[in-house]
């Protein structure tokens, strides 16, 4: 793979999970891992993910782009907030969340790698631009990366 392009089809995924109600498809892309999720209607964390995975919620962090449908996240300390398509989020460690109505939520998430080497750092630099949001933790515990799509 190129350290300066890279593509993968989701339909070919480096990683599939399908907990019930869930299809989770994630492609490796050197400094980023790219996910698409759909989840379909009755959907809740607490109920097909957390028998799995265990814990009181799911310790995640997220950052993503709904591009169809909506969901409800409540945090641990009480705030929740409802997503719909066209919604770019971050949802903290520590929530629960579910799908909202009968349209099966479909959204992408990007996270980036822990272990950026200095070239990769600076791919993503070079991705920052007014349709990009870049989302960088300083003390390099933690990067994430996602494209803000927008509706035509």
């Amino acid at each position: 793979m190129s350290n300066s392009l890279a593509s993968k089809s989701f339909s070919n995924p480096d990683v599939l999970k399908e907990p019930d109600k869930t299809h989770s498809a994630s492609v490796d892309l050197g400094v980023a891992t790219a996910t698409k999720l759909v989840l379909q209607p009755g959907w809740k964390w607490s109920e097909c993910v957390k028998p799995l995975v265990g814990g009181h919620s799911c310790q995640a962090a997220h950052v993503g782009v709904v591009i169809q449908g909506s969901m409800t996240v409540a945090h641990d300390d009480g705030t929740e907030i409802t997503v719909h398509a066209g919604d770019a989020y971050t949802f903290a460690p520590g929530h629960d969340g579910w799908v909202n109505g009968d349209v099966e939520f479909i959204g992408y998430e990007v996270t980036v790698s822990t272990k950026i080497s200095e070239p990769g750092a600076a791919l993503i630099r070079k991705f920052s631009s007014k349709n990009c949001l870049v989302l960088l933790c300083l003390n390099q515990r933690w990067a994430t990366l996602t494209r803000q799509f927008r509706p035509s």
